[in-house]
């Protein structure tokens, strides 16, 4: 029997359960408001009636109220203890279509520090309770499902083993309405609020379904469970904080007031935050607020989107596909994206490597002929449940045709996979109140189950994998702060016999310490805090602690931490701590510039927010005393570079964020600092970045390209008069190419700065002409020379809104920047790094982290192919070496009268030999391979060199005189890479190093390509060829296979890199048939990705030509055409037949008036 059905409505209108509506002038924003922030400088000397400020009380608005129709002007966030939130403004206006123009007039304003528009956020979608753990039966067009089958997913019930969820734990849903006397909600709401309307009743306006979100969303969260009715929740016994953010005059589906939720939340005692909402935008008021509700100890869960599809831009073309989702995407929230049953990534699901977790929010029915997408999270909802006839149009979530009754339903969506995961953490900290976000969120990641297997196409944009309830539980009820050994001493720099108390500050729960004091008297204890341990040599000696708790151990070394004999403040290992004495605390130093031994000047920022200050210390005695002051220069200007030379006269660049910026000079120890005007930087794109003085009248400053080429000025009188450098001197920018501020360096009359493309621009001449070289990395964000030849650089890239490092890498070059080569380090190793001047091979880094024990310093002294780790748990912000006997890193300051910086005391005497090259760590096989080796000796003694780890294709000769050569022929490899790891042994007889690396040698051979161009149209029942070429330069035996094919097509590998894809369509797509080819030469792989469109024509299916069936959507009646003898069926979505009958001309009439409007399904069969 041959049949053909044609299926007679769209699927498309499933996609507008997500469609969003648009605003009068932008989508993505609330008409006629903005929000914006007072420097940190700025006085308001206005009244304000509960928050609510009289615009013409506000000098800065003067002109524009009338200008642009400001009729309100509110803080929003006066209550919150956040001096950042409580200069934060949201402003009213009646003229929005003129936002851009209103922005820009209020970011002019010195006072302002930014100014962006209001975003408009968008809805994402073993108990007696009724619907807890059943079978749903949907009949066989839209299959079974099980109730539960989200909490089965992630084991709830193994884990309410564990906990039932603690009632003084809240978690605060932040959504459109919550209708709170719901019967599984009513008991578990301890605290309820309007935001949208200004009120204490969270309530729908009206029990719809759209208006069911937000209730939805609580019940995820925390229905009651085990009462008897209704659904179960993974919160279980937690309670729920309800706050409605939507307007009850506007659809539901998009809402203003989610800044003010947040705070509120915040502020009244939400452990748990949860936000089944988001933008495609990121705003700095947002972050702003999310640092503030994460400082008070709340836990943030953001929905991550639904746009993973591109169904949502179908709907509304301001949404980008895949966009990244704020605030999930922010600092400080977990970002959650949605799976199906089968833990497989929900198609709308939006992806990315900024997604934290997966939680089942998707979809869920099986054995269903129309597919899994008619039964999605089952839970609360204000309106009574909805058949799929209501789902198809947006107004139910189907669940009344699996004999769902009352007010439950379902929905899918990052909107209901986000409340899943919120409710996990509310149970979490029922099992262990005390932890802190940061580490629930380790947990919460850490216990996922991973499903990549089942998500192959998705690996490292979906997160840690698909939460697992009980496995978070269990490991929060059984955390404690890890066990990490450290301490401090009573004084680190003593004089000969004196005498050291010491403190344990180890983390976790010690019981047992064992310290070794070298130089020391006594020389161990095992007590927790030893005291008077006595030293009587002048050397520089180590400490060590090995901390225990039964069960682990940790062990802290402190290389060269108690200093004999001399004199100065706290030190760590080769660092001597020293105070800045800022009035204000947390001041971090971001940039040193050192003059001589005794001289240097640093720059500051805020700590505790990360925005620059315009605060700067000087020192003319090494760093014993640090005079602080501020560049009284205009409140938005931020200093970014200084260059000194002396401990009275200094140049600092300054830019302004909204373009432009100067270089300004003092001569007076920073009391006074002049604008050296005939440096303009006054274009809008320009932005001043370096400032480099060679003497008191030579120097150079450069800011970003601005008509087409990089703004350089020169001096020979100190800055009074700069002069542009001529754009035939400098290399024309890249596309999008900038600087960035401090980002250079300079030797003698030799200087360099890196750029935002990985290019690094060298002067000979003192900037009057320029090169430009490739490092081959993506940015260049810190640069050293130690000499004109050798230096180093960073290369990190860093997301712009999220703040995280999407790459790194460290690089080096000997031939003064024109070529640079990978030094192999572990991902993010180092935060910054700094040659050592006079000491080509000498490198010191230091590593900043918000995790206590992965901060330290370390040094190299091969080009950073072998690193000796000085210490750790020293938060170092920056670092700068002026000589191998001196330099800083920067800290931060605890108050004025402790901390700030570190001063660099030199390493500890040492009798070990060491290494002083490094190797080449690529070649390419069959070619030549060498490496000279060279070391040196600290008491020039003789030193063999050995090669204990050596490839057998390998020879090392030692040359007796401290160096040696490693050579060779790279061998043949039967992969892309090969790598062969290296150990070569230096020793003096007594005392030894080791120097480990691995080569990587690469294969001669190239990838097989496709010289074949599929057909990318076809028409529906007309067969499709696609001949498939291919060509491999080394003339490899190729194979072609097809990953993907549609149902009806196939292909034949003919064995000689050519290949067929062949097959007749049957049915039609617009979006189309994707296909993946893949040809390989054994070693590489190279695909070949398309898809078929197909268009309906022609189709020929009972003989006797086309058939078709027409008008779709039809009102009275359909026709149908060339199916003369075949049965025809007409059924609605539930599968009943409304109407048998026999076609018997070529175009035959079917009568549907008599049925109910709706979807219907006509079916066509032959005997």
């Amino acid at each position: 029997m041959r049949t053909f059905t044609k299926l007679v409505f769209a699927f498309a209108v499933m996609l507008l359960t997500t469609t969003v509506f648009a605003q009068t002038f932008n989508s993505l924003w609330v008409d006629g408001r903005i929000y914006f922030k007072l420097s940190d400088n700025a006085v308001l000397n206005v009244s304000d009636n509960d928050g609510v400020v009289n615009p013409k009380d506000v000098y800065f608005l003067e002109g524009l109220i009338e200008e642009y129709n400001i009729t309100e002007l509110v803080m929003p966030f006066k209550s919150a203890q956040s001096d950042i939130l409580q200069r934060t403004f949201r402003m009213d206006f009646e003229d929005y279509s003129e936002i851009g123009d209103l922005i820009r007039d209020l970011k002019q304003h010195p006072d302002i520090e930014y100014a962006e528009p209001a975003p408009l956020f968008f809805i994402s979608m073993t108990p007696d309770d009724t619907y807890y753990d059943v079978t749903l039966d949907g009949g066989f067009l839209y299959g079974s499902a099980n109730s539960s089958w989200h909490l089965n997913a992630i084991n709830a019930s193994q884990a309410w083993d564990v906990t039932t969820g603690d009632a003084g734990v809240v978690v605060a849903v932040l959504d459109n309405a919550i209708y709170v006397d719901h019967p599984d909600l009513t008991n578990q709401v301890v605290h309820a609020v309007d935001l949208g309307n200004g009120d204490n009743d969270p309530n729908p306006p009206e029990a719809t379904y759209i208006w069911s979100h937000g209730t939805h969303s609580a019940g995820l969260v925390g229905a009651e469970t085990n009462n008897g009715i209704g659904v179960a929740s993974i919160g279980c016994g937690i309670s729920i904080m309800a706050i409605k953010l939507g307007d009850d005059a506007s659809d539901g589906q998009a809402m203003a007031a989610g800044y003010e939720g947040i705070t509120y939340a915040a502020d009244n005692g939400a452990d748990v935050i949860s936000m089944s909402w988001g933008s495609p935008q990121y705003f700095q008021t947002m972050q702003n607020i999310v640092n503030y509700a994460y400082n008070l100890g709340c836990v943030l869960v953001g929905a991550a989107g639904n746009n993973g599809d591109g169904a949502e831009t179908q709907a509304n073309p301001d949404i980008p596909v895949n966009y990244i989702g704020y605030p999930a995407a922010l600092d400080h929230v977990i970002a959650v994206g949605s799976v199906d049953l089968g833990d497989t990534k929900s198609s709308f699901s939006n992806y990315g490597t900024w997604i934290d977790v997966l939680a089942p929010g998707g979809f869920a029915a099986e054995g269903g002929i129309l597919g899994n997408m008619f039964f999605s999270v089952l839970i609360t909802t204000a309106s009574d449940a909805g058949s799929v006839m209501d789902m198809l149009s947006g107004a139910g979530g189907g669940a009344s045709d699996f004999g769902v009754s009352g007010q439950y339903d379902g929905m899918q969506g990052t909107s209901m996979a986000c409340p899943v995961t919120s409710g996990l953490c509310g149970l979490m900290l029922s099992a262990n109140p005390d932890l802190t976000p940061e580490e629930l969120t380790a947990i919460l990641k850490a216990t996922c189950d991973n499903v990549d297997a089942l998500n192959t196409e998705f690996i490292d944009s979906i997160g840690a994998g698909r939460i697992n309830a009980y496995e978070a539980v269990t490991a929060a009820a059984a955390a404690n702060a890890p066990l990490v050994a450290d301490f401090m001493a009573s004084e680190v720099v003593v004089a000969v016999g004196e005498t050291v108390d010491f403190t344990d500050l180890t983390t976790g729960t010690p019981t047992e310490w064992s310290w070794e004091f070298e130089g020391g008297i006594p020389a161990t204890s095992d007590i927790q805090d030893p005291t008077a341990i006595q030293y009587d040599t002048e050397v520089i000696y180590q400490v060590t602690l090995t901390a225990g708790d039964g069960t682990n151990s940790d062990t802290e070394i402190k290389t060269a931490f108690i200093i004999v004999g001399q004199r100065g403040s706290l030190a760590e290992s080769a660092w001597i701590e020293q105070n800045t004495h800022f009035a204000s605390a947390y001041r971090g130093v971001f940039l040193t510039d050192i003059v001589d031994e005794n001289t240097a000047w640093i720059l500051t920022y805020d700590g505790t927010g990360g925005s620059i200050t315009r605060d700067f210390a000087v020192t003319a005695d090494a760093g014993e005393t640090w005079t602080p002051d501020t560049i009284e220069i205009a409140e938005n200007y931020a200093p970014g570079d200084i260059s000194a030379v002396s401990a009275t006269t200094a140049w600092v660049a300054v830019y302004d964020v909204n373009g432009g910026g100067g270089i300004y000079k003092t001569e007076d120890a920073g009391a006074n600092w002049t604008h050296q005007t005939s440096a303009a930087f006054a274009d809008a794109a320009s932005f001043t970045n370096v400032v480099h003085m060679f003497n008191e009248n030579e120097g150079y400053c450069q800011g970003d390209p601005i008509n087409g080429e990089f703004e350089i000025y020169t001096t020979a009188d100190g800055g009074t008069t700069c002069t542009l450098v001529d754009g035939a001197n400098l290399p024309d920018p890249e596309s999008g190419e900038m600087g960035w501020t401090g980002v250079a360096d300079a030797v003698g009359d030799i200087v360099w700065f890196g750029t935002n493309t990985g290019r690094v621009f060298k002067s000979n001449d003192k900037g009057a002409t320029w090169s430009a070289y490739s490092t081959g990395e993506d940015n260049v964000s810190s640069i050293s020379f130690a000499d004109e030849n050798n230096g180093v650089a960073i290369c990190q890239v860093t997301n712009k809104t999220t703040g995280t490092i999407e790459s790194w890498a460290m690089v080096k070059t000997s031939d003064g920047g024109e070529t640079w080569t990978s030094i192999s380090v572990d991902d993010q190793f180092l935060s910054d790094v700094s040659a050592v001047p006079g000491e080509p091979g000498m490198y010191v880094g230091i590593k900043i982290s918000a995790t206590l024990e992965d901060n330290f310093s370390t040094y190299s002294l091969d080009y950073g192919t072998t690193w000796t780790e000085l210490d750790d748990s020293v938060q170092y912000t920056s670092v700068q070496m002026f000589s191998a006997d001196c330099g800083w890193a920067g800290g931060f300051n605890w108050d004025e009268n402790s901390g700030g910086i570190y001063k660099w005391v030199g390493l500890a005497p040492s009798d070990d030999p060491y290494f002083t090259s490094s190797p080449a760590l690529e070649v390419t096989e069959f070619e030549t391979y060498t490496y000279n080796v060279t070391t040196e000796d600290p008491n020039t003694l003789a030193l063999t060199i050995t090669g204990p780890t050596t490839p057998a294709w390998l020879s090392l000769t030692d040359n007796g005189d401290g160096t040696a050569t490693l050579t060779g022929t790279a061998p043949e490899i039967l992969g892309e890479t090969e790598d062969f790891e290296v150990v070569l042994n230096v020793s003096n007889g007594t005392y030894d190093a080791d120097q480990s690396f691995t080569i990587t040698v690469n294969t001669s051979n190239t990838a097989p390509e496709f010289t074949s161009t599929p057909s990318t149209v076809h028409t529906q029942n007309v067969l499709y060829t696609y001949d498939v070429t291919t060509y491999d330069e080394q003339g490899d035996d190729l194979t072609i296979e097809a990953t993907t094919l549609p149902e009806w097509a196939s292909f034949v590998d003919n064995g000689d890199g050519t290949g067929k894809l062949s097959g007749t369509p049957t049915t039609t797509s617009f979006l189309g048939f994707g296909v993946t080819l893949v040809v390989s030469d054994g070693m590489f792989n190279t695909i070949q990705d398309f898809n078929i469109q197909v268009n309906a024509n022609d189709i020929v299916d009972f003989g006797f030509g086309s058939v078709e069936i027409y008008p779709n959507p039809a009102t009275d009646f359909v026709n149908i055409t060339n199916c003369q003898g075949a049965t025809y069926e007409v059924m609605d979505m539930t599968g009943r037949i409304l109407e048998v009958g026999t076609l018997k001309n070529s175009v035959e009439r079917v009568d549907i008036n008599e049925y109910s409007n709706g979807n219907m399904i006509i079916r066509l069969y032959n005997s």
